[in-house]
C-alpha cells in the first residue's frame, strides 16, 4: 500500500481498470516503463481508463504477504463503489 506515493491508486469517478499481472500489463499498457516500477500506482490506457497497475493472480497465489498487499491496494476501491 502507498501512502506517500501520489501516483499510487486512488479512487476515481468514471471507469476503471484493473490490471493483474506481468502478461496483462504487456497486453494493455503503452508505455515504455515496466511492470515491476508500475506495480501499485495509477496509469491511463489510450487516455480513456484509469488503469491500476496489480499483482498477478500467480504472484498473488504463491505469497502470502502479496495477496495481503493487493487486498489493501483494491478494498478502497470496492467501498466507494
Amino acid at each position: 500500500m502507498c501512502i506517500r506515493d501520489r501516483s499510487c491508486i486512488q479512487h476515481t469517478s468514471g471507469f476503471s481498470l484493473l490490471i493483474m499481472g506481468e502478461a496483462a500489463f504487456k497486453l494493455f499498457a503503452s508505455t515504455e516503463e515496466s511492470y515491476l516500477d508500475l506495480k501499485g500506482k495509477t496509469i491511463q490506457v489510450k487516455n480513456v481508463a484509469n488503469t491500476f497497475v496489480l499483482n498477478g493472480l500467480e504472484e498473488i497465489l504463491t505469497d502470502p504477504l502479496v495477496k495481503l498487499d493487493t487486498w489493501r491496494t483494491i478494498k478502497p476501491l470496492l467501498n466507494k463503489a
